[in-house]
């Protein structure tokens, strides 16, 4: 819904991504949207590359909490004799 409502307001993706003035921004879209779209702008972003089939990952607003995961014991190789 959201999206719907800036691109009527904002004109297209690429026009609300890159050209739109901060002012016009900070009008039309809620306070997280515009804080997102203005770091973005000004570099502001965590990079992680991918490797070897892991997908990289790109963090806007920093290290976000994950649940912990249950850890998995390791698996020790039994002995063959």
């Amino acid at each position: 819904r959201e999206y719907f409502r800036l691109v009527e307001q904002g004109g297209s993706e690429f026009a609300i991504l890159l050209d739109l003035p901060p002012e016009e921004l900070r009008r039309i879209a809620p306070p997280r949207i515009y804080e997102g779209i203005t770091r973005v702008r000004r570099g502001e972003l965590e990079i992680t590359p991918g490797y070897d089939g892991v997908y990289g990952k790109i963090r806007i607003f920093g290290e976000q909490k994950a649940e912990e995961k249950p850890k998995v014991p390791e698996k020790v190789q039994m002995k063959l004799f």
